[in-house]
C-alpha cells in the first residue's frame, strides 16, 4: 500500500500502535496536517471528481459550520438485494436511513456523522480535542459533540462517493451489532438528554436513535408473544377483533399504502418486517449484552470484496430462526385444532394469537431464506454499460478490426457482444473510446459462448500503465450512481416468486473459450480407424464437438475418432473426452479436434475461420501496430 501511495503522489502515514482504532488513527493524522479543511472516507469508498466542488462552499457561507456529511452510497448490491434475487427492485436497506431521514435531521441541526463520505472543518474538530476516543462509534459520538459545543451541522443528499457494502449475512449482523453496541455505549458515556448544548429536538433525535436499536429486543418479544399465550395462556395484548379492526386494521392499511408514497418508496412495511426479524437473534443478544454487562468491544474492520464459486448455507445464522419458525409451526397445529371446541371466551384471543403466530412465521421463514447464500463469483461489481470498441487480433499474419459494442464493464474488465462468429484468439487488443479520452489496451479472452442470437466474449484487461487504468476506472465508476437508485418496484407475490424461479443451489461459471453452436446434421464416426458408426451432430465449435450415438456403440474415453458430416466435405480427427448415457437407449459423447477448423464450411459463412499460428498466440506484431 505504501508502494502503490508513493506511486500516485499520496502521503501515506501508519502509526506503531492501534490505540483506540479508528479514532486513533483520525488523531494521530491530525497531529501531522496542516490544512483547513479534512475529509474522511472509509477504505473502500470512492469519492467522485466533484465532491470537494459540492462540498468545500458551505464552509464559507457558514462560519459555525463543523461538517458536511454525505450519504454513503453502495454501488453493489446488499445481501437483502442479492440473496433473494432482487437487485435494484428493492433499495439497499441504508437508503432509507441515509437519504431521507438523514435530510430530516438536518433541519434541526442533528446530522450524524457517520464515518464516511464526511468533510470537516479542522479548527472545530481541535475545538473539541479531537475524534472522541472510548467508544466503537466514534462517529456518532464526535458529531454529538461537535453540535453540543454550538457548531451546526449539514447533509448534502447527493451521491459524490461510491463504496463496497456487507456481502454476507455474517458480516452485516457482525457489523449492526456493534454499531447497536456503540450506540449504547455511546449514550451512557454522553446522555443525549442530560449533553449540555444541545436543543430540545436534538435531544429526542439522538435519543430516538438509541431507542431505535433496541428493535431487536421489541421484535423479539413481538415474535414470543403468540408463543407464550398458545403454550401457557400469558396474555401479552388484551383486545378484541373489534378492537383491532377498529384501531390496528386502519394503521396496517396507511402503513402498506401510504408510508411507501411519503418516503419515495424507500421504505416497505413487508420489506423492513424482513429486515428487522432477519437481525432481531444478534441484535435481541448485543443490546441486552452492552446494556446489562458492559463487555469490552473490539473494533473489527467489515470484510469487503469476497469471493466464494458456491452457495453456502450459514448455520449460525439459521439456527435461532429456525428455532423460532419451528415452534411457531408446532404450536399452530397444536392449537387450531382446539378452535372447534373453544369457549365464547377463548375463541377470539385464539384466533388473534393465532393469526398473529402466523404472521411471524411468514417473515420468520423469509429471514431464515436469507441465510442461503448465493455465491459471489467475480473478483469485482460488473455494470451494464454500451460502449463501442475495436477487437484487433492477427490473422494469417494480417490485422484484423471488428467493431462490437460492451454488453456490461468492470474494473478488471469487460464483456462484449457480436452478431457473428469471430475467431478470437486468447490475447488481443481492445481500441475503447472513453468519455474524454481514447486507450488501448491488452485482453485476455476469459469466455466465449452464445448470447440471444449472437455470441459474447469476456476478457481480461491488462493495464501497462496506471494512468490508462484510472481514465479505465473513471467510465466504470462515474456513473455507477445510475445503478443505485433502488426502490420499492415489485410487490410481496413478485418478490417471492422471484426468488423461487432464480433459487440455484449449485452454479456453474462461464468458461467455455470457443462458442458451441448448435447445429443438428447426420454424420459418421470411425473409432481408432476400424468401427464405424451412424451418428447425430448435436453441437459444434472451433475445436470440438457433442454427438448421439446407439447405446451399442463401444465408446471409451481418449479413443482416436474421425468424424464426417453426411452430405459435407467435413472431416475432422480427434479423440473422445467424455461419453455418458442419455434417453432412449441412446449415449452422447464430446470430441475435441486435433486442429481448429473452418467453422463457415458449416454455417455457410463466406470468411475463414481457421485460427493461423499468430491467432493462435494471440500477439500483435510490432509492425502492425505501425500500421495502425
Amino acid at each position: 500500500m505504501r508502494e502503490l501511495a508513493e506511486g500516485l503522489g499520496v502521503h501515506y502515514l501508519d502509526r506503531p500502535g492501534n490505540e483506540h482504532a479508528k479514532a486513533g488513527n483520525l488523531n494521530h493524522a491530525l497531529t501531522k496536517m496542516k490544512g483547513d479543511l479534512l475529509l474522511t472516507l472509509d477504505a473502500d469508498m470512492m469519492p467522485k471528481p466533484d465532491f470537494l466542488q459540492r462540498t468545500v462552499g458551505f464552509f464559507a457561507e457558514n462560519e459555525k459550520l463543523a461538517y458536511v456529511q454525505t450519504p454513503q452510497v453502495f454501488y453493489n448490491e446488499d445481501i437483502f438485494q442479492y440473496n433473494y434475487y432482487q437487485g435494484r427492485n428493492i433499495p439497499n436497506e441504508q437508503d432509507m436511513f441515509m437519504r431521507l431521514i438523514q435530510s430530516g435531521r438536518d433541519r434541526f441541526n442533528a446530522v450524524i456523522y457517520v464515518g464516511s463520505n464526511c468533510i470537516f472543518r479542522r479548527s472545530a474538530i481541535d475545538h473539541i480535542g479531537g475524534f472522541v476516543i472510548g467508544t466503537i462509534t466514534e462517529d456518532l459520538a464526535t458529531g454529538m459533540k461537535l453540535q453540543s459545543n454550538g457548531f451546526d451541522s449539514y447533509c448534502l443528499n447527493e451521491v459524490l462517493a461510491l463504496g463496497l457494502t456487507s456481502e454476507s449475512i455474517s458480516d452485516q449482523i457482525k457489523q449492526r451489532a456493534r454499531w447497536a453496541r456503540g450506540t449504547i455505549q455511546t449514550t451512557r458515556m454522553s446522555n443525549p438528554l442530560e449533553a449540555k448544548g444541545l436543543s430540545l429536538m436534538q435531544r429526542l433525535l439522538y435519543f430516538s436513535n438509541l431507542l431505535y436499536w433496541y428493535f431487536g429486543v421489541t421484535r423479539f418479544m413481538y415474535i414470543l408473544s403468540p408463543m407464550l399465550f398458545l403454550t401457557f395462556g400469558v396474555a401479552i395484548l388484551e383486545t378484541s377483533l373489534k378492537q383491532l379492526l377498529i384501531f390496528w386494521l386502519p394503521y396496517f392499511l396507511f402503513s402498506v399504502t401510504v408510508v411507501p408514497y411519503l418516503t419515495n418508496k424507500k421504505l416497505n412495511v413487508f420489506w423492513n418486517n424482513v429486515y428487522e426479524t432477519a437481525m432481531t437473534p444478534t441484535l435481541f443478544l448485543a443490546a441486552l449484552q452492552e446494556t446489562i454487562f458492559r463487555k469490552a468491544i473490539p473494533f473489527e474492520v467489515t470484510p469487503k470484496g469476497i469471493y466464494q464459486n458456491k452457495t453456502s448455507i450459514n448455520y449460525r445464522y439459521m439456527m435461532p430462526l429456525f428455532v423460532l419458525l419451528a415452534l411457531s409451526i408446532v404450536l399452530m397445529g397444536l392449537n387450531v385444532g382446539r378452535i372447534a371446541g373453544a369457549g365464547e371466551n377463548e375463541l377470539q384471543p385464539m384466533l388473534i394469537n393465532l393469526f398473529w403466530l402466523g404472521y411471524n412465521g411468514v417473515f420468520l421463514l423469509l429471514a431464515l431464506l436469507l441465510g442461503f447464500e448465493r455465491p459471489r463469483m467475480r473478483e469485482a461489481e460488473r455494470f451494464a454499460k454500451e460502449l463501442p470498441l475495436t477487437l484487433r487480433y492477427m490473422d494469417d499474419e494480417e490485422l484484423k478490426m471488428e467493431n462490437v459494442r460492451t454488453l456490461d464493464i468492470s474494473e478488471t474488465g469487460c464483456r462484449i457482444y457480436t452478431d457473428s462468429i469471430l475467431p478470437l484468439p486468447e490475447r488481443m487488443e481492445l481500441d475503447i473510446p472513453l468519455s474524454q479520452d481514447a486507450i488501448r489496451v491488452a485482453a485476455e479472452k476469459i469466455f466465449y459462448d452464445k448470447h440471444g442470437s449472437g455470441f459474447q466474449v469476456g476478457f481480461k484487461l491488462h493495464w501497462s500503465n496506471i494512468d490508462e487504468e484510472r481514465k479505465w476506472l473513471a467510465e466504470v465508476y462515474g456513473s455507477a450512481d445510475e445503478f443505485v437508485k433502488g426502490i420499492f418496484q415489485a410487490g410481496v407475490w413478485t418478490s417471492v416468486t422471484s426468488y423461487l424461479s432464480n433459487f440455484k443451489y449449485t452454479y456453474k461459471s462461464i468458461n467455455r473459450k470457443s462458442p458451441r453452436v448448435r447445429l443438428k446434421r447426420r454424420a459418421s464416426i470411425v473409432v481408432d480407424q476400424e468401427e464405424r458408426y451412424r451418428t447425430q451432430l448435436l453441437d459444434i465449435s472451433y475445436t470440438g464437438c457433442r454427438i448421439e450415438l446407439p447405446q451399442k456403440a463401444a465408446m471409451h474415453e481418449g479413443k482416436k475418432v474421425r468424424l464426417q458430416i453426411i452430405g459435407s466435405a467435413f472431416e475432422a480427427n480427434g479423440r473422445l473426452i467424455r461419453v455418458s448415457w442419455a434417453k432412449r437407449n441412446k449415449m452422447t459423447a464430446a470430441i475435441v479436434f486435433d486442429e481448429a477448423f473452418d467453422l463457415s464450411l458449416l454455417l455457410g459463412e463466406s470468411s475463414s475461420i481457421p485460427p493461423s499460428k499468430e491467432l493462435r498466440s494471440g500477439i500483435v506484431p510490432a509492425e502492425a501496430n505501425s500500421k495502425s
